[in-house]
């Protein structure tokens, strides 16, 4: 039988159809090709934090099998490979149809004393298209300590709600959109984090140091305090594995780049209202002004020259487009907050009344 068919006949039925699967779980590759996982207590928030954010299931492992295509993980972290992928073939593979399918891969380097670990990761990185990413070897920071500043957030989706970054013992990246950034002495900026955004969907996040992500700076926190400050990171890690990573959003406005059509100004976006006379496409639909089918004949008539036109035939104006000009013979422009309102409620005030002097 014809699948089609087989739909046709349950939802005729009343039967249940076979859901899609949800991608709902997040992979964790940590040591890529070796024997046992490492940084598995290192990463005990993190876990946490995906299983809160409704994971259906975390799976921390050294290897990656070909259901990471199947449509039901979500987030795919690898750090430290030991194995190239000229060695592992179907590694790319994987890879490949995990992005295509709108998976999100988290790649986290270390800093230039684990060159082969960086070597390994660059290797991964060189066969993923559609990125400009790269790991750089400009190690900066010595070590790990409690002085070190905190790194500046740069605005995006993926970075809503978190404050300030833990910096460990780090390299650069460079391409994408910068997520972390960091002052150097020198006085250049390093960019820490960074997201490549790809046609398919797919994304690929690319941190420079783990030590960073889940800051497991042993020597320099003997109390563990480290663990608190890695729970610090909470927010960009539960936005990870959210929906909130299509494009950043410059304005602040609730409509990220890939919709807004200036994302430099809070007040244009989808949802905005088209104002008649500024030359402006507010709502971002392609249309300007006159040409919008929001606005009317008359809204664009600004009498006084203020910039804000009116629907009347008076020499003040009480709006944009309010029906009703701001002058004597009316009323303020602040009376309504809707012209169309007021003489609503007007014709409603005269219909009241011819009714109660029928009855009488």
């Amino acid at each position: 039988m014809r699948p089609t068919i087989l739909l046709l006949l349950l939802t005729v039925l009343g039967l249940p159809s076979i859901a899609a699967a949800q991608a709902d779980k997040v992979w964790i590759d940590c040591f890529h090709g070796d024997a046992q996982p490492f940084f598995d207590t290192e990463l005990a928030d993190f876990v946490e934090a995906m299983e809160d954010a409704g994971a259906s299931e975390v799976l921390l492992t050294t290897e990656l099998g070909s259901n990471i295509t199947d449509g039901t993980w979500k987030l795919l972290v690898m750090c430290h490979p030991h194995v190239a992928v000229d060695e592992n073939p179907d590694l790319s593979i994987y890879l490949s149809g995990f992005l295509s399918g709108g998976g999100r891969l988290v790649l986290l380097g270390d800093n230039a004393d684990e060159a082969l670990f960086n070597q390994l990761l660059t290797n991964v990185l060189n066969t993923i298209p559609d990125h400009d990413l790269a790991l750089n070897d400009d190690q900066f920071w010595g070590g790990c300590s409690e002085s070190h500043p905190d790194a500046q957030v740069v605005p995006d989706a993926l970075t809503t709600g978190q404050g300030a970054w833990h910096i460990a013992n780090v390299n650069s990246v460079s391409g994408g959109d910068p997520l972390l950034q960091y002052q150097a002495p020198d006085g250049s900026t390093k960019t820490l984090a960074a997201v490549a955004r790809r046609p398919d969907g797919g994304e690929v996040v690319l941190f420079a140091d783990v030590e960073g992500f889940i800051f497991n700076c042993r020597s320099a926190f003997p109390d563990n305090d480290y663990y608190e400050w890695a729970a610090d990171h909470r927010p960009l890690w539960m936005n990870l594995y959210g929906d909130n990573g299509a494009a950043p959003d410059n304005d602040g406005d609730g409509y990220d780049a890939s919709v807004d059509c200036n994302d430099t100004d809070a007040f244009v976006h989808p949802d905005a209202d088209e104002v008649c006379n500024n030359t402006i496409d507010d709502d971002c639909d392609g249309d300007i002004d006159m040409a919008d089918s929001e606005c009317e004949e008359g809204d664009d008539d600004d009498d006084d020259d203020t910039g804000f036109g009116d629907d009347d035939t008076t020499p003040f104006d009480g709006g944009q487009g309010d029906g009703w000009g701001n002058d004597a013979g009316c009323c303020a422009a602040s009376s309504f907050t809707d012209g169309k309102a007021g003489a609503g409620a007007s014709l409603l005030l005269l219909l009241l009344i011819a009714t109660m002097r029928r009855r009488l």
